[in-house]
């Protein structure tokens, strides 16, 4: 048997849900009060709707994929640390990954095929569309939840980060605080998603992780 136990916002254990080799029988726990036992994996794949103990409204769902995981929200809200919570971080960090790749690829083009001055001056050029290429390469893997395709864009985008404030430095423009702010933004959600990812991964190990 195995266990997972999520908590809401506030870090309250709210969820314990115990399941067997096979998604059989798996017990749902709330607020330490099962309110329910599931016979079969296909029940929980389908979804179930529960009511709580202080008449909240539980969803529990089973995810699928390599690592298939309850979907556990409450109240409509995803529970901490739960799947759901941890594909939409995921989802967030694809699109950051992404948004970085296309806007590299296409400073890349316009400093290497345009005479426009301020991309020239900043040097974009092919080093641009290269790394556009490879943010959008490791963006496939972010996709599927890979640690280290997510390091590997952190690390490469806290680089570009230095370059690029070197450049801005080297040719005496000031700072632009928002793009500073929006990178900062960029690289905390990336790394609390990586955060995520690592969280979910550990626990369905440790659990025993029955299939």
């Amino acid at each position: 048997m195995a266990t997972l136990r999520y908590s809401d916002i506030r870090g309250t254990f709210r969820v314990e849900i115990v399941w067997c080799a096979g998604w059989t029988d798996t017990e749902i726990s709330c607020d330490r009060l099962r309110i329910a036992t599931i016979a079969t994996k296909a029940e929980l794949q389908a979804g179930q709707t529960l009511t709580a103990p202080d008449g909240s409204i539980l969803k529990v769902k089973l995810s699928s994929g390599r690592l298939p995981l309850p979907e556990v929200e409450l109240n409509g809200k995803p529970l901490r640390m739960s799947v759901t919570d941890h594909h939409r971080l995921v989802r967030t960090s694809f699109h950051i990954v992404v948004l970085v790749g296309v806007l590299n690829f296409t400073v890349g083009l316009l400093g290497a095929f345009t005479d426009l001055s301020i991309a020239a001056r900043f040097g974009a050029g092919y080093p641009n569309i290269a790394y556009g290429i490879v943010f959008l390469v490791l963006s496939y893997f972010v996709r599927r939840s890979s640690a280290i395709a997510l390091s590997l864009a952190i690390l490469l985008f806290c680089y570009d980060s230095v370059i690029w404030l070197l450049a801005i430095t080297s040719h005496n423009v000031d700072l632009p605080a928002v793009a500073v702010i929006v990178r900062l933004i960029f690289v905390a959600s990336l790394v609390r998603c990586l955060w995520a990812i690592w969280i979910i991964k550990t626990r369905y190990l440790s659990s025993g992780a029955p299939t």
